[in-house]
């Protein structure tokens, strides 16, 4: 494999070096998504019923690169590409440009930096380890306008996982009152609301995190909201909001994929 790759924003042109794998072994089997499967015998022992499965670690592999010229990396080089790759306490997002991963990112953090000398070119080695068990799409970017005559959109995610998409949201309004949005998806009861927002105030909030901020200091958006916090299913979801605003929706859905 011979790949481009970014990472943490930067190509890995600006480094002249490419994405190659090393090894000269091949393997079999690779693993991915492994979980802890949890079970307990029924009350009348014939059948073990599963109460219980997590992930139980992030996605790990190995990543090398070399020259894309086919030079030895020197050690002024390897300075300033460790410098990039290898951020201590952060995740940062990564993509490699090569037709199995189309449209598959890694929030990942790089370490473990090793020189690897194969048939007297020498090139890095590095341990890639995700923040979680499974991948992510790019990041979608939506933006409507609504109108108490034009109050809803549709958003159709395909997620590969069993969990809620939690994504970032700017809202402007054109309106003052107590802000309502509303999934079709969830229970008519379970809506996120933010009271008193006015004409002209923005709101910003992360519900995976969660945090909410407004453009308008005197406002205790954090009080004043119920904290049931807005989130995506897999499938058609109908997003609808009693008031004229302007939003924005940034998400990333989940994909399933081992990476070998």
């Amino acid at each position: 494999m011979l790949s481009d790759f970014t990472f943490n924003g930067v190509g890995n042109d600006e480094y002249g070096v490419i994405c190659v794998a090393f090894d000269a072994q091949t393997k079999n089997n690779y693993s991915g998504q492994k979980t802890d499967l949890k079970t307990e015998l029924s009350g009348d022992g014939r059948r073990f019923e599963i109460y219980d499965q997590k992930y139980s670690e992030p996605m790990s592999f190995n990543f090398q690169i070399v020259n894309k010229d086919m030079t030895s990396i020197t050690p002024e080089q390897e300075r300033y590409i460790n410098k990039w790759l290898c951020s201590k306490g952060k995740y940062s997002w990564m993509f490699i440009q090569e037709s199995r991963y189309a449209d598959i990112y890694f929030e990942a953090v790089i370490s473990n930096p090793q020189v690897i000398d194969v048939a007297g070119v020498f090139g890095l080695e590095y341990t890639v380890t995700t923040s979680s068990a499974v991948c992510f799409s790019d990041e979608h970017d939506d933006s409507v306008t609504l109108t108490r005559d034009d109050n809803s959109f549709e958003l159709f995610l395909f997620n590969d996982d069993e969990c809620y998409v939690y994504p970032k949201i700017e809202i402007t309004f054109a309106e003052s009152g107590d802000f309502q949005l509303k999934n079709s998806m969830e229970n008519e009861d379970y809506y996120f609301e933010v009271k008193g927002v006015t004409a002209g105030e923005t709101i910003t909030f992360d519900n995976e995190i969660p945090l909410i901020e407004s453009s308008s200091t005197p406002h205790d958006v954090w009080n004043d909201c119920n904290k049931k916090w807005f989130r995506l299913f897999d499938g058609e979801n109908t997003v609808s909001a009693n008031l004229a605003c302007t939003m924005n929706l940034k998400y990333r859905e989940t994909r399933r994929l081992i990476v070998y």
